[in-house]
């Protein structure tokens, strides 16, 4: 009983059974509505996807916008929260892979069969996911007291590697991403440049403590900068 109250009084422990809720709550409502069982197949496969990638992107924006913003609104529990935040974007991933691996493609057999520029997209998927795996395995206390924490953090650093994966994946295989100038892609990216300007000022501050008398540096908001115009120019083309 005790254990119970310490669980339910956990912010965590809400996200976690609200993404359960979630996902439930969008396989049943799309096996109601949609009666072609191939369109269901696709329609989870998108769905799971466009959640795995939101949550996983509120994981990421965390350390950056609340480091630039200190006095941003319940800051100590949204950090508490990110890593449950991650382990729901993998739930969903892991959702999406089942739903696009075995429903969609037929399985890995298919795959294989399958073209190697084919094939390219969902290696990258599948590495991403892998990477998600070992995120949601090691985000508890004890994986931390075992692996040490200069040990965790070097490995959940390969997040951000796993978001450039996903990204990837998106452009070269998501049925929403034909067409740039369409609702999600535009959303996509104006979400990605936000998060790409928080991290280019979190870097740029970095560099700036690191190198003290070096000069200001100013390189990551050139990359970033040059990034966005070749994304607007590639949408608007």
């Amino acid at each position: 009983m005790e254990y119970f109250k310490l669980l339910t009084s956990n912010l965590r422990f809400y996200i976690l059974a609200s993404t359960t809720l979630l996902a439930l709550g969008i396989y049943f409502g799309i096996k109601q509505f949609i009666a072609d069982e191939y369109m269901q197949t696709v329609s989870l496969t998108q769905f799971y996807a466009l959640a795995a990638v939101t949550y996983l992107y509120f994981t990421l924006l965390a350390s950056p916008l609340t480091r630039i913003f200190p006095q941003f609104p319940y800051r100590a529990k949204y950090i508490f929260a990110r890593r449950a935040l991650g382990a729901s974007a993998f739930m969903f991933g892991a959702l999406h892979y089942y739903f696009a691996l075995f429903k969609y493609i037929g399985g890995p057999e298919v795959l294989l069969a399958m073209p190697f520029e084919s094939q390219v997209p969902v290696l990258l998927g599948s590495t991403a996911f892998l990477i998600l795996f070992l995120m949601a395995i090691t985000s508890f206390d004890l994986a931390i007291a075992k692996l040490s924490a200069v040990r965790w953090k070097f490995l959940h650093r390969f997040v951000y590697l796993a978001a450039a994966l996903i990204t990837a994946h998106a452009l070269l295989l998501g049925s929403h991403f034909k067409n740039l100038s369409e609702t999600i892609p535009l959303i996509f990216f104006a979400a990605l440049s936000f998060l790409l300007v928080l991290e280019s000022i979190r870097f740029n501050r970095y560099l700036n403590m690191k190198f003290i008398g070096m000069g200001r540096f100013f390189i990551p908001q050139i990359v970033v900068a040059g990034l966005l115009a070749y994304s607007s120019l590639k949408i608007s083309s």
